[in-house]
């Protein structure tokens, strides 16, 4: 691997972890703003 393919597989891996955290912290606010309409319905 030439020193810029090294490059760019580690900024498509990082790329990946930013994404994967943001879904995790997307659902969590999904999960709450879910439980607090519930709530209120009640």
């Amino acid at each position: 691997m030439t020193y810029f393919q090294e490059k760019l597989q580690q900024l498509l891996v990082s790329i990946a972890h930013e994404r994967d955290s943001y879904r995790t912290l997307y659902l969590k606010e999904h999960d709450h703003r879910l439980a607090a309409e519930l709530r209120l319905k009640e």
